[in-house]
């Protein structure tokens, strides 16, 4: 049987959008394909500069299932909060395409290898960490313009800010309000150390702080993780002086330390939040290694209430010269969670 002329024009036309169709899918084979080329050379450009050459683990393609995809059309600084920690970044509040965020900044060109290492590693382990609520919470990052970019949850102020301005007031916190500090605290330690993180540098200032509807605290959440490693034992020497473990300030030449040291460290956030003092702030700076290796404690106010008495002893148990001397998280969780309940 011969087609008739219509059944030709039809079959032509069939061909003809299938050709047409893949044209199609080609040309926008090769716009992917160009776009992927810019985005290489843009990278290379990054790599040449020599300070960013070892980011490449950090900014690869594996992104966590829990960050939150935004863009960055638009970021507004509306207001610098302060430098930000050990890397030699700097925190600021920002808008970025209307959500209110915070964004930590580390100029690449002219900041040392150490500190862009120390901030990339704080990224990479945010990034890849499962949300928790006493963890500060990471939304994005970015390489943009010789910066580094990482943007977390807005909170309201740092735990120190808060115990500056009690101390100013001259009121004590209240009872109720260190219990819920300390349950949020040591829950953020649990969690890091079930992921094999040791923080390193927790101090009052790390702590991150939401308030309810009466300015009472709502949330403490752990942050600044830029000497924070996902490690079981090390032996590099990091931290703040007045929070740092026995153990620590001895590493270089003993056999290391491990997670007990970030349990020293939140006994010093006990010693803050009850004398609205940094530890050791009566004594000499270039003494206080000296003093912690020998195991001495800063003293406490004479002055105390009775009721103190128990985060006096947790106080104690947690900044034990030897580190298996000091209680596990469960353990401080539980016996915290009991207090806060009787309360």
């Amino acid at each position: 049987r011969q087609s008739e002329p219509g059944e030709l024009s039809e079959a032509m036309d069939a061909s003809k959008k299938i050709l047409e169709g893949r044209i199609q899918a080609l040309q926008t084979k090769e716009e992917e394909y160009l776009f992927q080329v810019e985005e290489l050379e843009a990278r290379i450009k990054e790599l040449s500069k020599g300070k960013l050459a070892k980011l490449n683990t950090v900014f690869s393609p594996r992104r966590s299932k829990t960050a939150i995809t935004v863009s960055t059309k638009s970021i507004i600084i509306t207001q610098k909060i302060s430098e930000g920690g050990g890397s030699s970044a700097e925190l600021y509040s920002c808008l970025v395409d209307g959500w209110s965020v915070v964004m930590k900044e580390l100029g690449t060109s002219t900041m040392s290898q150490a500190s862009i290492e120390a901030f990339s590693r704080e990224i990479r382990l945010l990034e890849l960490m499962p949300p928790h609520p006493n963890i500060v919470r990471y939304l994005f990052h970015e390489v943009k313009d010789n910066y580094l970019r990482l943007f977390m949850t807005q909170y309201d102020c740092s735990l120190g800010s808060y115990i500056r301005a009690m101390k100013e007031s001259g009121e004590r916190i209240p009872l109720k309000t260190i219990y819920r500090v300390l349950l949020d605290v040591i829950r953020g330690i649990e969690y890091l150390h079930s992921q094999n993180i040791m923080h390193r540098d927790l101090k009052s200032e790390n702590i991150f702080i939401l308030y309810g509807e009466r300015k009472e605290i709502q949330l403490c959440a752990i942050g600044d993780f830029d000497t924070a490693k996902q490690v079981s034992n090390t032996k590099t020497v990091l931290g703040t002086p007045s929070w740092m473990a026995p153990e620590v300030m001895a590493a270089s030449s003993t056999e290391g330390y491990s997670f007990p040291c970030d349990i020293y460290s939140y006994g010093m956030i006990i010693y803050e939040l009850i004398s609205l003092q940094i530890p050791f702030h009566d004594s000499n700076a270039m003494r206080i290694p000296m003093l912690v290796m020998q195991g001495k404690k800063p003293d406490l106010p004479d002055d105390l209430p009775k009721e103190y008495d128990p985060l006096i002893t947790l106080f104690e148990q947690c900044s034990e010269k030897a580190p298996e001397a000091r209680p596990l998280p469960a353990k401080l969780k539980t016996s915290i969670a009991l207090s806060l309940a009787n309360l």
